[in-house]
């Protein structure tokens, strides 16, 4: 009588830490693989730099699934963006984004001198 509602709690204990552990990357791939494979190419270039005198970066996803990623920075001198952080900020962005991953973000400001903006955008949304 009492076993069921005892196993679903102990399910949910048990569970917790493993759904709410989940990498980033996966949830957002979830929402839309074709930001996942933007990220990879945007986030590729081991010579990413935002700021002065630095053109916005601007990557497309896949043709069936438009997505669009952008990344600039009003940093002086040009601030370089490693792989893993530029990874790591625009998986938080899709997760944290609406239902199609679509977000915008602002990093940096403080401990950096300036301000890093990143954007996902799904051609279903106008963020």
């Amino acid at each position: 009588m009492y076993a069921e509602p005892l196993l679903l709690a102990t399910l949910l204990e048990v569970l917790s830490p493993i759904i709410s552990a989940q990498d980033p990357a996966e949830l957002c791939g979830a929402k839309s693989p074709s930001i996942i494979h933007a990220v990879d190419t945007l986030c590729g270039d081991n010579h990413l730099y935002v700021g002065e005198n630095v053109a916005i970066h601007q990557v497309f996803g896949d043709p069936g699934e438009p997505t669009q990623l952008e990344i600039y920075g009003d940093c002086s001198p040009a601030e370089y963006i490693p792989r893993d952080i530029c990874k790591r900020q625009f998986h938080d962005i899709c997760v944290d984004g609406n239902e199609h991953g679509s977000g915008v973000a602002k990093f940096g400001e403080l401990a950096f001198l300036c301000a890093v903006h990143m954007r996902v955008r799904s051609d279903y949304d106008q963020v």
